[in-house]
């Protein structure tokens, strides 16, 4: 999924995208009225389409495009019947985490 833009008519400048951001995509920033908000740095260049910043946002505010459609199991408690174990153990394989430490 490509950022493409915060929508800040929802953003109610939590700044939490600032610090999940692993890239460091956005940046502080003022607005008119003194309010600190987050602004994209570049987000081109920069994001390596993690989706933190995303899913960390309380209001949606962020904007993407090209993003997966989630799946939807339904009803289903059998896990045999939703993916195979060949399939799971490829999704399990290929997860990768990124971590930020503090010093």
């Amino acid at each position: 999924m490509k950022i493409v833009a915060i929508d800040y008519g929802k953003c109610i400048d939590c700044l939490k995208c600032i610090k999940v951001c692993p890239s460091k995509l956005y940046i502080e920033t003022k607005r008119d009225n003194d309010k600190i908000t987050a602004k994209f740095a570049n987000p081109y260049e920069l994001c390596i389409l993690c989706g933190h910043c995303i899913a960390i946002c309380p209001t949606e505010a962020i904007k993407y495009s090209d993003a997966d459609q989630p799946f939807d199991i339904g009803k289903e408690k059998k896990l045999d019947n939703i993916v195979s174990y060949e399939d799971l153990l490829k999704i399990v394989r290929m997860r990768r985490s990124i971590r930020v430490y503090k010093k």
